[in-house]
């Protein structure tokens, strides 16, 4: 009886080791395939289909002022996104809707500059103070001159983006 378990077992653990496996994590179901091969580990390979899902990335300028100088050379607009680690608001939104490609094909002309302002100091109090920005997270949009053209709050989407865009042409 105990050899005829054993055996058993191991039949149903060559069985298990054969099944196609698949992700823990669904969403990685929809960029990821798993390949069966046999009695081996799985190994990913990237799918032929495209994602249901793409992420937008942006190209972001970290010094406000070389961002301003050359925003003003160059005759470009700017979009200032001006965040802090510690709010909630400002993670949801990089991680949500930052990432998507209409908000980077809407925001693609401007020239990109994160302002992190999460310590608290005098430097971020003024930079603060200069834009109006009294809570983050805050996107503005300005000219070259750092004239604030139009400004998002925590409440951003693509209708208000659009709106925003349109309001800092008409004063272009």
């Amino acid at each position: 009886m105990t050899r005829a378990f054993g055996s058993l077992l191991g039949l149903a653990l060559v069985a298990a080791c054969k099944a196609t496996p698949q992700p823990a994590d669904p969403k990685l179901a929809d960029d990821v395939a798993f390949q069966d091969v046999g009695t081996a580990a799985p190994t990913a390979v990237t799918t032929s289909a495209p994602p249901t899902s793409t992420r937008a990335t942006l190209r972001w300028e970290s010094n406000l002022a070389q961002a301003r100088a050359r925003a003003r050379q160059q005759g470009r607009r700017m979009g200032v996104w001006f965040f802090a680690s510690w709010s909630a608001d400002a993670r949801r939104i990089e991680r949500e809707w930052l990432t998507k490609p209409e908000v980077a094909e809407l925001l693609a002309p401007l020239l990109l500059v994160k302002v992190d302002v999460s310590a608290s100091s005098d430097a971020n109090d003024a930079v603060l103070g200069e834009f109006g920005v009294d809570s983050v997270p805050a996107l503005l949009v300005m000219d070259g001159g750092g004239h604030v053209l139009s400004r998002l709050g925590a409440d951003v989407d693509l209708g208000r983006l659009r709106k925003a865009l349109r309001d800092a042409d008409r004063q272009h």
